[in-house]
């Protein structure tokens, strides 16, 4: 990959003079790039003494001014080494992606003062990966595994994920640690079980199902998958109900309804899926989650036209719309 730095810039956004070697055009975009700043991982101040080294062909290093850094090259993963006096040094890969240029932010742990790294897993190309916070050193997960691994759900305030795994005529749930090898068989489930989602407190996960109704025909369920004997029971049925989630405290689970000819609307019940109660307030409204103090509740409405945000109480009341899409 041939690269291309300028160290200093007014803002991530907007163009910027690249001179590329052997060509006399000025003002070019550049296929891809990157541009960003190195900051403190506690307060977020710019690192004005940092250095930056990116590994070749051809191998260079320079000061970040005013903390700051722009990358640019072919598409592609470009290694680098960030460090500056007093902090830990940080090393990682980034990808580049042609016409995306992708503003970061980097940041550095003190020596003395160490911050755990958090990590961000995602789903890419029917693999699991995980990335840093930040988006350095991305890395595959499953990379090793035959067959299809999708449906990621973690368990809040550790290491663990899950996930379903599909080959033919399989589809089972492992989970696994980010810190440790190996992986731990959970349960079989059917062949059309999806959006798996773990309890915090450990012991149960739900996922949706669907199964034949009456005048409806083939609707996803809510069950329930006991973690320890791999046993399932139906928690939510009756119309379409999707995207379960379960509060912080594990002590409710929230999931959106469609019952027909009404619209899709917010539901609410004990973690077992007892006591369940429709919300109030916000109507049309879909794949909910809650907020990590569990009284506030996210989710999506095309009550305003187009699919937007919205934020409400745990009741349903109080909905605000966060984002103004166009209709289309």
């Amino acid at each position: 990959m041939n690269l291309t730095h300028h160290a200093g810039y007014p803002a991530l956004a907007g163009g910027w003079l690249l001179v590329m070697a052997g060509c006399a055009a000025w003002n070019l975009e550049p296929a891809a790039s990157l541009a960003g700043e190195v900051v403190d991982r506690r307060d977020r101040h710019p690192l004005k003494d940092a250095r930056m080294k990116v590994e070749g062909p051809p191998e260079y290093s320079f000061d970040l001014e005013e903390g700051r850094f722009r990358l640019a090259g072919a598409e592609g993963t470009v290694s680098v080494k960030v460090w500056a006096p007093g902090y830990q040094e940080r090393k990682g890969t980034f990808r580049l992606e042609a016409g995306d240029p992708r503003p970061i932010r980097l940041t550095l742990s003190r020596v003395d003062r160490p911050v755990p790294m958090q990590a961000i897993l995602f789903e890419r190309g029917d693999r699991i990966w995980m990335t840093e916070a930040d988006g350095l050193s991305e890395r595959c997960l499953t990379g090793d595994l035959e067959g299809r691994q999708s449906d990621l759900t973690t368990l809040a305030g550790t290491d663990r994920y899950a996930y379903i795994h599909r080959q033919t005529g399989v589809c089972q749930v492992w989970m696994a640690h980010l810190k440790r090898e190996g992986r731990q068989f959970v349960a079989d489930l059917p062949g059309a079980s999806s959006d798996l989602s773990w309890n915090p407190i450990g012991r149960t996960m739900v996922f949706a199902l669907p199964s034949f109704q009456a005048g409806m025909g083939l609707v996803p369920s809510i069950r329930e998958l006991d973690i320890p004997t791999g046993r399932t029971r139906v928690v939510a049925s009756g119309g379409r109900n999707e995207h379960a989630r379960y509060s912080f405290d594990g002590e409710a689970l929230v999931w959106s309804r469609q019952s027909a000819p009404r619209p899709w609307q917010i539901w609410i019940a004990g973690a077992s899926g007892e006591a369940p109660r429709p919300s109030t307030g916000l109507k049309n409204a879909s794949e909910p989650s809650f907020s990590p103090n569990d009284e506030q509740l996210a989710c999506v409405s095309n009550l305003g036209g187009a699919t937007d945000l919205y934020v409400m109480g745990r009741d349903g009341t109080g909905a605000t719309r966060l984002t103004r899409l166009p209709p289309d």
